[in-house]
């Protein structure tokens, strides 16, 4: 390439955006048809991490259709999401299931919930996948057209109002309030995506993504025994076991998210 032309520097690096949305949208198209064949745990992650992925691209364009695509992928991501959940706590459940006998009868009561998630219409129909495949080339111009990839300026500024929102959520956090650290969870996992792209022109400081990929694992896991703490409580309600019993099972779980609170806590003094 010539470097006295910034020019075609510039479409050079919209190019190579254009051709990544591309790509990552294929993707997010093989997932869903592979999520259609099984619900599987991996299914599911990689299907919503596909769909994570084109959703911080289309937050960046910022016009009217990228926004109602947003909004589109968004509602596809509720039901793999409530999938994702209980596949995670069945998971969390099998480490413990020796030490509390009555795990056995929650995961089989998860199961139950997992299959009946997995009998309904949980992926968005074929029509509706072809009307939004046709709407997600059009936006692939905008893409072309767009400052994400311009000049370093134009990139800075959009990294900084990525990093400021992120900081105006964790002042919002309340460690003893897991609802709060879960919507800085949110913030965290948009801005990690968000530099995935940006990073695409403008390297991105790998200290910036290994922190932002190790708070949202930490968050994640606090957010999994908070899911997990209330959907027990739920099954534990309808039974009759000793309260003693009870008390201990939730006790030992409400302790295993305090701990995850702790260390992410710790995390981020570091």
């Amino acid at each position: 390439m010539n470097k006295s032309n910034p020019a075609g520097q510039e479409a050079t690096g919209k190019a190579a955006l254009a051709e990544r949305f591309r790509a990552e949208w294929e993707s997010v198209l093989i997932h869903l048809d592979t999520a259609r064949l099984s619900a599987d745990r991996d299914s599911v992650h990689y299907l919503r991490v596909g769909i994570r992925q084109i959703m911080a691209h289309l937050s960046l364009i910022g016009s009217s259709e990228s926004s109602r695509l947003h909004s589109v992928l968004k509602t596809w991501m509720k039901k793999p999401g409530e999938i994702r959940d209980i596949q995670v706590q069945r998971k969390i459940i099998s480490q413990f299931g020796s030490e509390f006998p009555v795990l056995a009868d929650f995961d089989e009561f998860l199961a139950q919930e997992e299959k009946l998630l997995c009998k309904i219409s949980w992926l968005p129909s074929r029509k509706t996948v072809n009307l939004t495949d046709s709407a997600m080339k059009l936006v692939i111009p905008e893409i072309e057209k767009s400052q994400i990839s311009g000049d370093y300026a134009s990139w800075n500024r959009q990294l900084i109002s990525v990093l400021q929102n992120m900081t105006k959520g964790f002042n919002k956090v309340q460690f003893n309030k897991p609802k709060t650290l879960h919507d800085f969870r949110l913030v965290v996992k948009h801005s990690k995506y968000t530099c995935f792209v940006l990073n695409e022109k403008h390297p991105v400081d790998p200290w910036v993504l290994e922190k932002l990929t190790d708070w949202q694992k930490k968050l994640g896991k606090i957010q999994d025994y908070d899911v997990l703490v209330e959907n027990l409580n739920r099954f534990l309600s309808e039974r009759k076991d000793p309260k003693k019993q009870v008390a201990t099972v939730l006790d030992f779980f409400h302790q295993k998210q305090a701990e995850a609170i702790d260390q992410f806590r710790l995390l981020t003094k570091t």
